[in-house]
């Protein structure tokens, strides 16, 4: 594998950057999302080439199966990425003290930053098979939620 391939350790100081989609968003009033508030700057709206289900108390993301599906949210730079990844990992269910296989696991992916240039960041993605769910066709989350 060449060195531009390997896979992003989870704790890059190379990507500054996380994507949120669901209840880590502005508006989804969880205390989690807060913590973003005080931990980040929030550099915009963006979105990922990605579907997006509906699986009860929160949203899941999946990769796309095609060119035209997108899910919308928000990127912000965090401050300390080590440390704000740690805490976003054991609120996802993907840190060291959960068992796998996992709900939701971390990587880095690229996304288009409305008005901007394609940037990389971090998310979560839904691990399990989301077909038994209702799909958000609008890619949404906090839409569909009103």
């Amino acid at each position: 594998m060449a060195p531009d391939q390997r896979p992003m350790p989870l704790t890059s100081p190379a990507c500054r950057y996380l994507f949120v989609y669901g209840t880590l968003r502005k508006g989804a009033e969880i205390p989690e999302a807060s913590l973003l508030a005080r931990m980040c700057r929030l550099v915009g709206t963006g979105k990922i080439n990605a579907r997006l289900y509906d699986i009860g108390a929160y949203p899941g993301m999946v990769k796309a199966e095609r060119p035209d599906e997108w899910v919308m949210g928000e990127v912000h730079e965090m401050f300390h990425p080590e440390r704000l990844l740690q805490m976003l990992d054991d609120y996802e269910g993907c840190g060291p003290k959960h068992q796998r296989p996992y709900e939701f696991e971390r990587e880095v992916v690229k996304l288009t930053l409305n008005h901007s240039m394609p940037t990389e960041a971090w998310v979560y993605w839904y691990r399990p098979d989301p077909s038994k769910f209702r799909r958000i066709i609008s890619g949404d989350y906090l839409t569909e939620k009103k």
